[in-house]
């Protein structure tokens, strides 16, 4: 029996996406969004090596390495949301900081856990890259605002990945410029 994916993100709850609404507001919404991501990401990856690893050996021993890896990933993706809510909250502006804000706190409950300061810094500036990226696609409608982390299955109903296939793009604003900001 072949594991279709496809249906996971059809639940209500789930269909709210984090860019649907500015930061700052429905931020409930938004942290379940970041933690059932989190959680998605981080029980595929952890089941992906728990199941690789051979030395790993019984079921409890596969379920807690599990649930090792797949906790802090749901925590740190709680710390973005949170951080950036709060700091959106307060400042009352909704740009590139609040973002800024809310990977430094991720950034340093991931250095805290590794037990390094330099994981902390390179994990603060992988995340605020990917967070600008996001952000940038969806200012700017390019490539429908998914170039990151927007589960959509496409080709055949087996298959599952992350944005959309690439014949499906539309690259004809590439030479008119940047047209399709959004008002």
């Amino acid at each position: 029996m072949f594991l279709q994916l496809k249906n996971i993100f059809n639940y209500e709850p789930l269909k709210y996406q984090y860019y649907d609404t500015p930061e700052g507001e429905d931020c409930d919404k938004k942290l379940l969004y970041l933690v059932s991501r989190g959680a998605y990401v981080g029980f595929a990856g952890s089941l992906y090596v728990a199941l690789l690893n051979k030395h790993i050996k019984g079921i409890p021993n596969h379920l807690f390495y599990i649930a090792k890896w797949t906790v802090p990933v749901v925590g740190i993706a709680a710390a973005y949301g949170i951080g950036t809510c709060i700091s959106t909250s307060l400042r009352r502006k909704d740009d590139y900081w609040n973002n800024a804000i809310g990977a430094g706190i991720s950034a340093s409950l991931i250095g805290t856990l590794g037990k390094s300061f330099r994981f902390g810094y390179m994990s603060f500036l992988l995340i605020l890259g990917g967070v600008i990226m996001k952000r940038k696609s969806v200012e700017y409608n390019y490539m429908g605002g998914k170039i990151l982390c927007d589960p959509s299955p496409v080709g055949n109903d087996r298959l599952f990945f992350y944005g959309n296939h690439p014949s499906q793009y539309d690259f004809s604003f590439a030479h008119k410029g940047l047209e399709g900001k959004k008002e």
